[in-house]
């Protein structure tokens, strides 16, 4: 296993542990300068990488708005668990189909 795949690993450990316990988590990502305050709620594999899906409450954005984003997961390079806790909502993908809670 590479360093990069340890790491990717590592990451997608703290987002489990966060979705399972509705944890708001605080990120940087590698083409951002911010942080970000998500709630997570979904992690999967579209077949060549992994992603999460969440709700960000805060924080840093390129577009500018806030609410349902997809995140690439070997784009975070730092994640904090907060100590606050959210309400899952559900997530639904743009062909409506409804791939977690």
């Amino acid at each position: 296993m590479s360093t990069n795949e340890r790491i990717e690993q590592r990451v997608a450990n703290f987002l489990v542990q966060a979705i399972v316990g509705h944890y708001r988590l605080e990120i940087r990502m590698y083409r951002d300068s911010g942080t970000r305050v998500i709630e997570p709620h979904v992690l999967y594999d579209n077949g060549s990488e992994p992603y999460l899906a969440c709700n960000q409450v805060s924080g840093f954005s390129t577009s500018g708005t806030l609410g349902w984003k997809t995140i690439r997961v070997r784009l975070i390079h730092t994640i904090y668990i907060l100590p606050y806790e959210f309400e899952p909502l559900p997530y639904t993908k743009p062909d409506g189909l409804m791939i977690g809670v």
